[in-house]
């Protein structure tokens, strides 16, 4: 999990960088995706979900980098991204019960 948390964070940044050759985008974007994650979704945050919310949480922010990667025209790490990060999120859901 931890290392589609770091692809995750790479994609935003190369879809701000790529597609709006800004700073703004390139940095910022990451940094916003890592505070909400660190407040919602880390292991020891008080604010953390509880599952499901959680695994509904993790899967629709790697999708959203997932299709912003599409975006870039990296179709196919796109795609492999996003099934490998559902089917990470369903076994999360799977052995956190």
């Amino acid at each position: 999990m931890f290392l589609l948390e770091i692809c995750m964070l790479l994609s935003l940044s190369y879809w701000g960088f790529h597609n709006h050759a800004s700073y703004l985008y390139g940095i910022g974007l990451p940094l916003l995706a890592a505070l909400l994650w660190g407040i919602f979704a880390a292991p020891k945050s008080k604010n953390r979900l509880q599952m499901p919310y959680r695994m509904f949480f993790s899967i629709g922010f790697f999708w959203i980098s997932g299709i912003l990667l599409y975006e870039t025209g990296l179709t196919l790490y796109a795609i492999a991204f996003m099934i490998v990060a559902f089917i990470s999120g369903i076994l999360a859901y799977i052995f956190e019960k």
